[in-house]
């Protein structure tokens, strides 16, 4: 529905009326929430108003101390307000209290975090490490510009580790907490701009589709000072986090993926390596009971090495044995000892480890993709570099190139150096059951 002049001019009067500062130094934060309320950046302002750009950004910025009565005044006209109850004397003299812009989380506070499983198991260490971070910067009263990149393999719980986080640390955000997933329906990147235009939603915020500038405005002035959470989910690269970090020294930013993101810098880095046997058999119990994990404690055992102490491998398992509960634990070790099957086997509905490997595989290049069926084809499960080369038929130095990508990717590991100081490279736990079947594919 549109909104004639005078609905315009008579809201922007009425943000005017809820109060404000009484003093000219407000006046550049004043104008600039005014601004971008109107969601307008300053090159449009200054086209509207006929206010330089370079002034605009000085008055916003407080580096004019009294501005011209004229530009005030030209401004005020632009933004639609009366010129005659924005000047007075040259100050800015009827806003008393709140600011202009609409600000629905001081009664609300946004908290758009998805549901955390009650019987999340382990990570204490990690959630540890988390929590005295954030302690550390607030004990110090300062900002402490360094997101937290939280990496792992496909399925080793980054998602469930960070909302678990963004729970238990909820009172230490009192203005919200957002997840933002990073990778649309299709499983493709988002990109900086449509993941922007996702957030400012998330917040409450306008929507100004194809006005990135603005939208990049409106939330980066939101966010300044608030003691926020901010979870970037499954990224993809630096280039897509970048643009998207807040003001680092109120908020908490955490992101997620497979990459160590490596580029961005001063950010520290958390690993989220396999459960141990005893964390992976307290998640069996969590599900099952301790009863039922009790009464088969080696076959227990048994599945929690199959599962290769992955969190999400555990969690369809015993998902998969709770839904059955006249299955012994002993048939479901048979089940996953027979590599043929096994993939079939850890699977609940419409969750199965199979797609998740597949995704994974899906983000790199077919070059690499043919080089993880090669390697899968070949049955042997660790390979020099010198190795891989005679297998895949290529030069050392291009098959360490891609072996090293397929590291960053986390689709191969890279175990420590042989005693000929060679890196030795081989898939992580259940990969290399996915890589030997593709090999079997014709396809690929």
């Amino acid at each position: 529905m549109r909104v004639d002049s005078y609905s315009k001019r008579r809201q922007g009067e009425s943000l005017l009326h809820a109060g404000g500062p009484r003093i000219s130094s407000e006046l550049g934060q004043y104008l600039r929430r005014l601004r971008l309320h109107a969601g307008l950046t300053q090159e449009e302002l200054s086209e509207r108003s006929g206010v330089s750009v370079r002034t605009i950004g000085n008055i916003e910025c407080d580096r004019i101390a009294q501005p011209r009565t004229t530009s005030i005044r030209a401004l005020a006209e632009a933004l639609g307000l009366s010129s005659g109850r924005l000047i007075q004397g040259g100050a800015v003299v009827t806003r008393t209290a709140s600011p202009p812009i609409p600000d629905p989380w001081r009664v609300t506070p946004p908290f758009h975090i998805p549901y955390d499983a009650l019987d999340f198991t382990g990570r204490q260490a990690a959630i540890a490490d988390v929590r005295s971070i954030y302690r550390d910067r607030a004990s110090a009263n300062r900002g402490d510009a360094s997101p937290l990149v939280v990496t792992g393999a496909a399925g080793s719980g980054k998602t469930s580790f960070a909302t678990h986080v963004a729970h238990r640390m909820r009172s230490d955000h009192p203005d919200g907490s957002v997840l933002l997933p990073l990778r649309g329906p299709g499983e493709g990147p988002l990109d900086s701009t449509e993941a922007l235009a996702r957030l400012v939603l998330l917040l409450g915020g306008p929507r100004l589709p194809d006005r990135f500038e603005a939208q990049l405005d409106w939330y980066r002035s939101t966010t300044v000072n608030r003691r926020m959470m901010i979870i970037f989910d499954d990224a993809q690269d630096e280039n897509q986090i970048l643009p998207l970090l807040p003001d680092l020294r109120s908020c908490t930013v955490i992101v997620t993926g497979r990459r160590r993101l490596a580029g961005l810098a001063g950010s520290k880095r958390l690993e989220l390596e396999p459960f141990s046997g005893e964390e992976s058999l307290e998640l069996l119990r969590r599900i099952l009971g301790a009863d039922r994990v009790g009464a088969e404690p080696v076959p227990a055992y048994e599945l929690t090495t199959l599962c290769h102490g992955l969190p999400l491998a555990l969690r369809l398992v015993g998902t998969k044995l709770a839904s059955r509960p006249h299955w012994k634990l002993a048939d479901m070790v048979a089940r996953l000892s027979d590599e043929a099957r096994v993939l079939d086997e850890i699977s609940y509905k419409n969750r199965e480890l199979r797609r998740l490997l597949a995704g994974a595989i899906r983000r790199v290049d077919p070059i690499a993709q043919r080089i993880l069926r090669r390697l899968g084809r070949s049955r042997e499960s660790r390979w020099t570099a010198g190795r891989a080369a005679a297998i895949l038929g290529m030069t050392l130095d291009e098959t360490m190139e891609l072996l090293e990508c397929l590291v960053e990717e986390r689709l191969l590991v890279a175990a420590p150096p042989s005693h000929r100081g060679e890196i030795v490279y081989e898939f992580p736990n259940l990969l290399g059951v996915y890589a030997r079947e593709l090999a079997e594919t014709p396809f690929l």
